[in-house]
């Protein structure tokens, strides 16, 4: 997770998360997958703007794992 000091409001919001989900996860011996699915979503504090160029600049789609954006998205 990461967060951002607004600095009209001075309050912590979180802007990444990410996220790694284990469907089988054995507690009697090691994990054999180095994981079954993963999430990062995106967000931005409410009075900025999106960089113009941030699906440019963000991981290219083929590459896991893929950004998801957040309801406050430009696109």
């Amino acid at each position: 997770m990461r967060t951002v000091i607004n600095p009209k409001s001075l309050q912590n919001e979180i802007v990444a998360l990410s996220v790694v989900v284990h469907q089988d996860f054995p507690l009697e011996r090691p994990v054999k997958a180095v994981s079954s699915s993963h999430l990062v979503a995106l967000t931005r504090p409410n009075d900025v703007i999106w960089p113009f160029d941030i699906q440019k600049n963000s991981v290219e789609p083929s590459s896991p794992p893929s950004p998801k954006w957040t309801p406050r998205e430009p696109f």
